[in-house]
């Protein structure tokens, strides 16, 4: 498998800034976009500028986003991201 080396990471994913991001070493979940099965290989923290809130997207491995949700606030956002993905522990790298 190859993955994007940190360097390679995105500053903004869907016009956000990435605050942080975890990939996966298999996929974190699989969504159906038109008809067509799309591997959620990357999930981000980001922020819009000029906004408040945060969003929690899933990527699939060239960083488009296939899903989102929002959240008041970061940490809620990073936490959360263990319910939605079912697992405890993610590791998460922050981006500057």
């Amino acid at each position: 498998m190859v993955y994007a080396m940190l360097t390679d990471i995105p500053k903004y994913i869907g016009g956000a800034k990435t605050l942080f991001i975890s990939r996966s070493d298999t996929i974190f979940e699989t969504v159906l976009r038109n008809n067509i099965e799309v591997a959620i290989k990357y999930i981000s923290a980001c922020q819009y500028d000029g906004e408040e809130g945060f969003y929690l997207f899933g990527c699939d491995e060239a960083f488009n986003t296939h899903s989102d949700f929002f959240y008041d606030d970061l940490d809620e956002a990073l936490e959360d991201a263990k319910r939605l993905y079912q697992i405890e522990n993610i590791k998460w790298t922050q981006i500057s």
